[in-house]
């Protein structure tokens, strides 16, 4: 997954180092362009992230980001609304 266009902040590593695959997936499924997302979803498969959304998307995604992704993949919206963001905005 090629985050480094994102990672303006961060040492050239972080993209690239497995320890860091929840902080790539956050800002590639916030951010990423089609290109992107495709090679995402080749390299992990939609069952991962599908798995990853529930998992980690409330405190990881936006609010927005999250119901896109919802629905995109095709999740149930009953466990997106409770509310306990790390960021509700």
């Amino acid at each position: 997954m090629n985050s480094d266009r994102h990672a303006i902040h961060y040492p050239p590593s972080a993209a690239s180092d497995p320890a860091n695959t929840d902080w790539r997936l956050a800002v590639l499924l916030e951010d990423g362009d089609l290109e992107e997302l495709e090679e995402c979803v080749a390299t992990l498969g939609s069952e991962r992230l599908r798995r990853w959304i529930r998992e980690r998307g409330r405190r990881q995604l936006s609010r927005r980001s999250l119901a896109l992704w919802r629905l995109v993949f095709g999740l149930d919206p009953a466990w997106v609304d409770r509310g306990d963001e790390l960021w509700p905005l």
